[in-house]
């Protein structure tokens, strides 16, 4: 957590992803309907059905959104030299890059970085 620049980033060392796994599994849920998620989250009729939603396959990443206006993934795949860089603000797209990895500064694994709204503490 850094309270100053208001984020908050959860780190794993595990086997981090390739650009195409990237774009395959996350860049597919950044396009497909955050707005329509949140419009049903917020018109669930109860704690039941709200959780249903989140319990979906990649919603759960969807959920990040409610609280940040910008989302960064940065991973590194196990074996690989490239990094890659994902941000979205959950409006249906994304960017995404390379990260140079000449000084070696992105470990092997993914860490997600939720820029949290102004609202939200």
């Amino acid at each position: 957590v850094h309270k100053e620049a208001r984020t908050l980033t959860v780190r794993d060392n595990g086997i981090g992803m390739t650009r195409d796994e990237v774009v395959s599994l996350i860049g597919t849920l950044a396009k497909s309907g955050t707005g329509e998620l949140r419009q049903q989250l917020r018109e669930a009729k109860d704690k039941d059905t709200s959780e249903e939603l989140i319990g979906q396959f990649g919603i759960g990443f969807y959920a990040s959104f409610m609280v940040a206006d910008r989302v960064e993934l940065l991973t590194r795949k196990a074996g690989e030299s490239e990094a890659t860089r994902w941000e979205s603000s959950g409006e249906g797209t994304y960017t995404i890059e390379t990260v140079d990895q000449a000084g070696g500064e992105v470990p092997q694994g993914t860490s997600v970085t939720l820029h949290l709204k102004p609202e939200d503490r």
